[in-house]
């Protein structure tokens, strides 16, 4: 199986639990995984980028189109499908909320990791909320395949 791995969420520059999850699971998960393909990809036209990040099983792939572009054009049009921009694959993980597009066919898995944003939005900033509304984070979910959560109390809420 090809699978895809969103790291759009390292490039923030900073390192919080998020990042330290992503981090982690790619240290620990591709070098036991003898028979799945992976594609590691992000997207930077400036700032940020992952270039560390080396496994026998997958491949880094790098774009370069400016992420509100991007963003907008994905949730306005559902373009571009990250088959096609990414390179092809079956599965793609998601291990923090994103702006995505795919295929029917392909399988979305997701993390999710507090509801802390729709539970108590008081405590973002302006910025936060109008990017957690834009992120529309429902239907992101709705069209998940399967969606892990980091603690029973997220559980419980996603379950709501």
């Amino acid at each position: 199986m090809n699978i895809a791995i969103d790291l759009r969420s390292l490039q923030n520059g900073a390192v919080s639990g998020v990042e330290n999850y992503i981090l982690s699971l790619l240290e620990h998960m591709l070098p036991m995984d003898r028979e799945n393909r992976y594609t590691l990809f992000y997207n930077a036209f400036r700032g940020h980028h992952v270039h560390n990040l080396q496994f026998m099983n997958s491949t880094l792939v790098a774009k370069h189109v400016p992420n509100k572009v991007l963003n907008v054009s994905l949730k306005l049009f559902d373009y571009p499908k990250f088959e096609n921009f990414f390179g092809d694959f079956d599965c793609l993980f998601l291990p923090n909320w994103n702006q995505y597009s795919v295929g029917p066919k392909t399988k979305v898995v997701m993390t999710v990791h507090d509801l802390s944003p729709f539970v108590l939005p008081e405590y973002y900033s302006i910025k936060g909320r109008i990017w957690h509304t834009f992120l529309n984070v429902k239907k992101l979910l709705k069209r998940a395949d399967l969606i892990l959560a980091v603690s029973d109390y997220t559980k419980y809420d996603i379950v709501r």
